[in-house]
This record gives C-alpha cells, sequence and structure tokens, in this order.
C-alpha cells in the first residue's frame, strides 16, 4: 500500500469521518507525553516533596528526588509512586471512554491511547524491573526492592506479574 492510500477497511467511510492524520500524530505525542508527565511529576515528583524529599532536578521524563533525611519507607514510595499513579491514570481513562459522545473522535483516541500507556507502563515496569533489577521497582538504593528478601523470589514474582498484566 502507498502511504498515499487509505487502508482498506476505510474505503467506505465519508472523507468527513475519517481521522486526519497530523490530528493523530499529534493526539498521539500529547498523549505520550502526559502519560510520562502524570508518571513523573504527579508520582514521583509529588511524592518526594510530600514524603519530605527535595527535589533536585526536574525534567520532561525524569525526576530527581533527593531522599537525604527520608526514611527507607518513604524512599521506596516515592519510587512506586510513579507506577501507581499510571496505574490510576489508565482507569480513570478507560472509565470516561463511556462517557465520551461519539462526534469526539479526536477526545475517544486521546482518552484511550493515554488509558493504554498508562496501563501498559503500569505493567511493564514490574516485567522490566524484575527482569533488570532497577527502575523504580527495582532493587538499587533509590528502588522499591531495595533490602527486600530473598531478593530472586521477588524478582521472579514481579515478572510473572508484569508478563501477566502486560
Amino acid at each position: 500500500m502507498h502511504a498515499t492510500e487509505l487502508p482498506p477497511e476505510t474505503e467506505g467511510t465519508p472523507r468527513a469521518l475519517r481521522p486526519d492524520r497530523l490530528t493523530l500524530i499529534a493526539i498521539s505525542a500529547l498523549a505520550y507525553v502526559v502519560d510520562v508527565a502524570l508518571h513523573e511529576h504527579l508520582g514521583h515528583a509529588m511524592a518526594c516533596v510530600l514524603l519530605g524529599g527535595h527535589l533536585t532536578e526536574m525534567g520532561a521524563f525524569y525526576v530527581d528526588c533527593a531522599h537525604a533525611g527520608m526514611a527507607p519507607w518513604s524512599v521506596r514510595a516515592v519510587a512506586i509512586a510513579g507506577p501507581l499513579v499510571s496505574a490510576l491514570t489508565g482507569v480513570v481513562a478507560f472509565g470516561f471512554l463511556r462517557r465520551i459522545r461519539g462526534d469526539a473522535r479526536a477526545t475517544f483516541y486521546f482518552t484511550w491511547l493515554l488509558g493504554s500507556l498508562a496501563l501498559m507502563s503500569a505493567a511493564g515496569y514490574p516485567l522490566f524491573s524484575g527482569v533488570s533489577g532497577i527502575g523504580d521497582l527495582g532493587n538499587a538504593p533509590d528502588g522499591a526492592l531495595h533490602g527486600a528478601t530473598p531478593l530472586w523470589a521477588w524478582r521472579v514474582a514481579l515478572t510473572v506479574f508484569g508478563g501477566v498484566a502486560y
């Protein structure tokens, strides 16, 4: 199929109802940015500040929290806050899908994609951290599993849970 041709399933659809490619690209980019921002800023950054840490850096796709003086459980809570916000974002987004009018296609697509990305992130973190031992749920000093014993059992459980959930 040539880049300017429509897929066969859209051939019978009136042109006014077909999605504009540039609009889809823009909505997709926005959904990805919003997903990461919620995970990093609403999740990790807010937990860092609320639990007594200090933000030392806050970028578009990461947050750095100084843990000095924080209780060990607080450090773990900051680590797990991002995946929890991702899971909540996905559930809320899919809950809103039923309320979106049929003619609001762009809104439906954005909400569906945001929910999908958020749930994939929430499920992907246990899989990634279980296999690699790094990341939000990893066993590094700022990971949720730092000091967990037996570490191998936690990593196997995360890997299995993440694989099934993903």
